[in-house]
């Protein structure tokens, strides 16, 4: 299997053609307010809920269709994990694909999944940003480069972690994908690396494969804490 042109044969099919021209067509310079929400077709309750909060937070969400795993084809290294595991998998290293493809290598891609919900009302998130935007060039100044950004979380080594200013860290061993930004050059890098054969990615859930790059310091990355975004169970 060719697997940089399955990952876009869905980008194409779960991501519809306007949605994805506006993603790309959007250069500014720190991050992309064009975000995806991964939500499966039978969802449309959640995500409407997840479309009205990132809406009410300035953010222009687009929806990426969520792959039914138990429709596709079972990709090598992933017979370990459960339908649902390899359509969420497979639903976020296709939207990998397509950050890696953004003409603006280091703009931030934001990817969401309908299950988000967060205490930000109004202007709260694009303040956040801002001083995000001041901390990740402070960063780079000091020579980390800054691949991604947890704006959720479920798990980490919270003690380990190195606070950088009020509510921001530096992530030490963060394991959850459910809101999160990307920078499109560090989307390029792990396509460059086999995207779902990428050593550190192959036969687990990317969750896993995020969390492996940070461990193993080849990604340099931030964490709200608390989180601006939370899971809802």
């Amino acid at each position: 299997m060719d697997h940089k042109k399955y990952l876009l044969e869905l980008a194409e099919q779960h991501i519809s053609v306007d949605a994805r021209q506006r993603y790309l067509s959007d250069t500014s310079s720190f991050f992309n307010p064009n975000v995806f929400v991964i939500s499966r077709a039978k969802e449309s309750l959640r995500l409407q809920r997840s479309v009205d909060l990132l809406k009410s937070l300035g953010l222009k969400p687009i929806h990426f269709i969520g792959v039914e795993g138990a429709d596709e084809p079972v990709v090598a290294g992933y017979e370990g994990l459960s339908a649902a595991e390899r359509g969420c998998t497979t639903s976020h290293m296709s939207l990998v694909q397509v950050a890696a493809m953004h003409p603006n290598p280091n703009q931030f891609t934001s990817i969401y999944e309908d299950d988000i919900v967060s205490p930000l009302k109004g202007a709260a998130l694009t303040e956040h940003l801002h001083n995000l935007e001041r901390h990740v060039k402070e960063a780079t100044t000091k020579g980390h480069h800054v691949r991604m950004i947890f704006q959720g979380k479920c798990l980490e080594e919270c003690l380990c972690m190195e606070q950088i200013d009020d509510g921001l860290f530096r992530a030490v061993s963060p394991f959850c994908n459910h809101a999160y930004m990307l920078r499109n050059s560090a989307a390029r890098e792990i396509i460059a690396a086999g995207g779902l054969q990428h050593p550190l990615f192959r036969g687990t859930i990317t969750d896993g494969g995020f969390r492996n790059l940070i461990k193993t310091n080849q990604f340099y990355a931030l964490v709200f804490h608390p989180a601006l975004f939370f899971r809802m169970f």
